[in-house]
């Protein structure tokens, strides 16, 4: 089975970082992030979108140059604030030594996805991290998944994509991918289903078995 795996609220728990990063963004342009803003569901689409969402209140449509200050911040400081969820690593280790292929597709930068996943010592276990191009030509994710696809030659059949958001569950289905939900991430229950999720799992422990599952029946 070919697993692409999302990044943030699948395999990393990155709201400390990302929250850090955009409170001193805001910061810098004027404004301040009150402590009670819950930004864990803003956490999945590209981060111009998450941007223009904050700003908004403030009236301050100056999106790129706060992304600009986000991500210079988020690179020397942010994303080393991530951590990989609990139960995650084992369950990589054993679809890897299954002969499972692994692969990540995340919205994050390539630079900052080759970052975090080196810091947290898994880069080994996947054929390949695919991360947005630093000109934004890819942040809609069904066109980052669709290149993975096609660089990697991945049968669609045999191929499943892993994230809590509803983006990474229509980026499967644009792709003909099979999609599990990861009810562990920032995505509510009613989005994972609304979406189409073929498959929900509560935690990381259930990822096993329904893979096992998906790879039994894509066999028939």
């Amino acid at each position: 089975m070919n697993v692409i795996f999302d990044m943030d609220g699948t395999l990393v728990d990155s709201v400390p970082g990302i929250r850090a990063s955009l409170a001193y963004a805001l910061e810098q342009q004027g404004h301040r992030l009150a402590e009670e803003t819950d930004i864990t569901a803003l956490i999945g689409p590209p981060m111009d979108q998450i941007v223009a969402t904050l700003l908004a209140p403030f009236g301050d449509d100056r999106v790129a140059q706060t992304v600009a200050l986000y991500r210079e911040h988020y690179g020397r400081v942010g994303l080393l604030q991530g951590l990989m969820y609990p139960g995650i690593e084992p369950v990589l280790q054993t679809l890897h030594a299954e002969g499972h292929r692994l692969f990540i597709a995340t919205s994050k930068r390539q630079p900052f996805a080759e970052r975090i996943v080196a810091r947290i010592g898994i880069s080994a276990l996947f054929d390949d991290i695919l991360g947005t191009p630093l000109d934004g030509s890819m942040d809609d994710k069904r066109l980052l998944v669709a290149h993975l696809v096609g660089k990697q030659g991945l049968p669609p059949s045999i191929s499943v994509m892993v994230g809590d958001r509803k983006e990474d569950i229509v980026s499967a289905q644009h792709n003909h991918l099979l999609s599990i939900g990861a009810r562990w991430g920032y995505g509510s229950l009613q989005e994972l289903v609304s979406s189409g999720a073929d498959r929900l799992c509560q935690s990381p422990a259930d990822l096993l078995p329904a893979i096992h599952a998906l790879a039994t029946t894509s066999a028939r």
